[in-house]
């Protein structure tokens, strides 16, 4: 505070004050993180944390930034860690497709954590796509189906069609909540047709 007659003056300084020397985070991937990632893929990752310390003192923990925002928090309790992106966020708009995994480990013999942080390309799925299948009812094992993905877009070229069922509406909603434990069957390895033919077994099925 500066006072000089009635007129008075306030300033103020902020001081930070950082260490300099916390232990360097190192990533390493198993993953192929300099091609794009698909929200689904499986991401592995070890942090390597300093030298001589000791594992059992330490904290982890991770965040998701998608546009300089975090989104989602990533909490695990040992050096390596196995993902998927769409457990955690899965609202990417296609013209940005960068997000941020920010890797932090605390030592308490620190005040600050230690930080690393990855930028991944996001593969945008394909857009637009028309599931067509025909007839919608049949019998089992005997009805030939027609099933055809149309009008899809995408700036990956050329595109390749998988094709899987669900015995019921509730394998589906289940694999969803637990993408891990796999439900699904599948019709038809990826190939670059869009449409097959095949007979079908008993039940009120879900496509993808």
């Amino acid at each position: 505070v500066g006072q000089k007659d009635s007129r008075q003056s306030n300033f103020t300084t902020t001081c930070i004050f950082t260490e300099l020397d916390i232990p360097p985070l190192n990533i390493l991937t198993a993953t192929h993180i300099n091609r794009k990632i698909n929200l689904n893929d499986d991401l592995n990752f070890q942090i390597n944390y300093g030298e001589n310390v000791s594992s059992d003192s330490l904290s982890y923990a991770g965040a998701i930034l998608y546009d300089n925002n975090p989104v989602a928090a990533i909490k695990f309790d040992y050096f390596q860690i196995r993902f998927r992106i769409w457990n955690y966020f899965q609202n990417i708009d296609p013209s940005k497709q960068t997000l941020q995994i920010r890797f932090s480990v605390y030592n308490p013999l620190y005040v600050m954590p230690s930080l690393s942080t990855i930028s991944i390309q996001i593969n945008i799925p394909p857009q637009n796509c028309v599931l067509s299948i025909n007839p919608l009812q049949g019998i089992a094992l005997e009805t030939i189906f027609q099933i055809q993905l149309l009008n899809c877009t995408d700036e990956d070229l050329p595109l390749t069609y998988q094709f899987f069922y669900y015995n019921s509406a509730d394998d589906a909603h289940q694999e969803l909540i637990s993408p891990w434990n796999i439900l699904r069957r599948q019709i038809q390895d990826q190939t670059i047709n869009n449409s097959i033919q095949t007979v079908l077994p008993q039940g009120n099925l879900v496509f993808m």
